[in-house]
């Protein structure tokens, strides 16, 4: 057993407190040897033997009667100067603060330094997909403001409301068919998703020999658009244009259906014939005119030229140039009010000119340009028809789709989205034009 005795708990505490009680016995002491010192100004009432004050040490280096103002000590290098101070100092002049609720009183002198002016607001929701309208009218902004200069408000106003709605009707159907394709995407088509962006990026980026700064530069200047912000629309219309394949596939041409429709636009593959025809008329009675024009044409001067005068009255802007129809043969066709006319084009040839003839109290020039017969047979149209008909019902699918995607989504209504775009657009692009 060691010989040190234990010590019980009821003596260790007794100790702590004794110890305790000095401690707090010696602090008082302090305490007052200090309070007497600032009493006395900290000043001993006898100075040592070896020290000896005269008149001199309480005038300052100038001569003066005041106390010279002692002179800090420098500051060393990397030294900070600290103030502190106690909860009591720091409360002065605060403690009859009243806090009120509402907007603060500013000085009467307060003046803005610019006007209120609109920011950016969302005016719908597709699917919990917001409408923001600087989004929204930022591709539309560049026409807007050049068609303010150059239209009536009234029908700025008819044109800007078609243009955003437009522009809202094909948003809101894109959003709901990238919605659904999103939707039915499996993992692993999910990751084939992100593999094919970032080998589109890589793409771009290699075409900027590596450099994707340079790459976002060539890209911004292109489409307007940062390279994530273009990424980013990348993948939103590839994922259209594969839920729309999903939806074209099912539509078939078949011959039977581009033999139908040659039929019934057989006009339209095989229009009536065309006679250019080049025209000079002067007034009979113009006996000036009528000679200018038959002196230039006797002189050899160009048929198109001398149609181009002044004196003729019949498109001297056009050169006389006028395109007629006709039915049949070119040999038994009209196309005059006046046989004698008709009788004389009849006979031309293209290149050929006829006149002066007199006919309706006006003197007549013709020549024939030439004659036009485009026609196209079943074989050489069926590639066109085929494209005319899959585009049509293509465009039918579609809009039977986003009707059915309609009925299940949450779209805010369109004509308030509208009228909220278009009153933003008025007051931007047409009231704020001049500013």
């Amino acid at each position: 057993m060691s010989d040190r005795r234990q010590t019980s708990p009821v003596r260790l505490r007794d100790r702590v407190r004794t110890r305790k009680a000095a401690a707090l016995a010696a602090l008082g002491t302090a305490l007052g040897v200090a309070a007497v010192m600032l009493a006395g100004g900290c000043v001993s009432s006898k100075a040592p033997k070896s020290t000896a004050l005269r008149p001199t040490d309480f005038v300052g280096e100038t001569g003066g009667q005041e106390a010279a103002t002692p002179t800090p000590a420098p500051a060393r290098a990397g030294e900070r100067t600290i103030t502190r101070t106690g909860p009591i100092a720091a409360s002065e002049s605060i403690v009859d603060l009243e806090a009120r609720p509402g907007e603060p009183d500013l000085p009467g002198s307060s003046v803005p330094i610019a006007e209120a002016a609109f920011v950016d607001a969302k005016i719908g929701d597709v699917n919990n997909r917001p409408v923001y309208v600087s989004d929204f009218l930022s591709p539309l902004e560049e026409r807007l403001r050049t068609e303010a200069g150059k239209r009536p408000r009234a029908e700025w106003i008819t044109m800007a409301r078609k243009e955003i709605r437009d522009r809202l009707t094909t948003f809101v159907e894109d959003e709901l068919l990238r919605a659904e394709a999103l939707n039915k995407l499996t993992p692993d088509q999910r990751s084939g998703v992100l593999t094919f962006m970032r080998q589109l990026q890589n793409q771009e980026i290699s075409k900027s020999r590596g450099s994707r700064v340079e790459a976002e530069e060539r890209v911004r200047e292109k489409t307007g658009k940062g390279m994530d912000e273009f990424m980013e629309s990348e993948k939103e219309k590839n994922l259209i244009q594969y839920e729309l394949r999903g939806i074209f596939r099912k539509i078939n041409v078949s011959w039977h259906d581009i033999e139908l429709a040659y039929e019934k636009n057989y006009e339209l593959f095989n229009p009536s014939p065309t006679a250019f025809l080049g025209i000079i008329r002067v007034a009979k009675d113009d006996t000036a005119d009528v000679q200018l024009i038959s002196e230039a044409l006797a002189a050899g001067k160009d048929f198109d030229e001398a149609a181009s005068m002044e004196q003729n009255r019949y498109l001297p802007e056009k050169a006389g140039m006028n395109a007629k129809e006709f039915a049949g043969t070119f040999e038994t066709s009209e196309f005059f009010a006046y046989e004698e006319l008709n009788d004389a084009v009849r006979k031309l040839s293209p290149g050929a000119t006829t006149g002066p003839i007199e006919a309706g109290g006006s003197v007549w020039w013709i020549k024939l340009h030439r004659v036009e017969q485009k026609s196209m047979g079943l074989y050489d149209a069926q590639l066109g028809i085929s494209e005319g008909i899959m585009k049509m019902r293509q465009n039918e699918a579609r809009q039977k789709y986003i009707r059915r995607l309609q009925e299940r989504a949450s779209v805010s209504d369109m004509d308030e989205m509208t009228d909220a775009l278009l009153a933003v657009a008025v007051e931007r692009y047409l009231d704020g034009k001049a500013k």
